[in-house]
């Protein structure tokens, strides 16, 4: 009977090991150093969107350059037209966008836009309780969209992601 020397094959998939001594990280921390850090809230809003049946046809995280010095941090969530969760006023369509210099936004494909009255780190329920209106009133009628105060329950670590994102801005070119 022979033996042969094998080497250990490491597991294939995503590598969650991390720090000295292969501790994982906390779920704070990996937030923090997250390449895109808005990702967890996309989620989270996510989520509250497919609890109030508003399954976006496209979901985006990511980052933009509108100038050179001034990179920016955006989600975009868009129901096309036609989405069974858009009334007659948004049958056109309608996108909703959030930035981290600007907060949250609503326009259509007519070329109407809102300022969204959220928090920029709003509670996922809240931004989907402001979508539920637009999807059945339109851009225009989310103007009266309700002013809404909340944060999401882990605000405090996308803010801390936030400011150290804007802190090495310029090491992202």
């Amino acid at each position: 009977m022979s033996t042969e020397n094998r080497t250990a094959v490491p597991a294939a998939g995503k590598c969650t090991q991390g720090g000295a001594g292969g501790a994982r990280p906390l779920v704070g921390d990996a937030t923090r150093t997250l390449a895109l850090p808005q990702a967890p809230y996309g989620d989270a809003v996510h989520t509250a969107l497919l609890a109030q049946d508003l399954q976006p046809d496209v979901l985006e995280a990511g980052l933009r350059v509108p100038r050179p010095t001034h990179p920016e941090l955006f989600l975009r969530l868009v129901w096309l037209p036609g989405h069974p969760a858009l009334d007659a006023p948004a049958g056109t369509g309608v996108t909703v966008a959030w930035s981290h210099v600007t907060g949250w936004v609503a326009h259509d494909t007519d070329g109407r836009s809102v300022l969204l009255d959220l928090d920029v780190i709003a509670a996922p329920g809240l931004v989907a309780a402001a979508v539920r209106h637009i999807t059945a009133r339109g851009v225009d009628g989310a103007a009266r969209v309700p002013h809404s105060t909340g944060r999401w329950k882990a605000a405090h670590h996308l803010d801390v992601a936030l400011s150290n994102f804007e802190d090495g801005a310029e090491s992202w070119f």
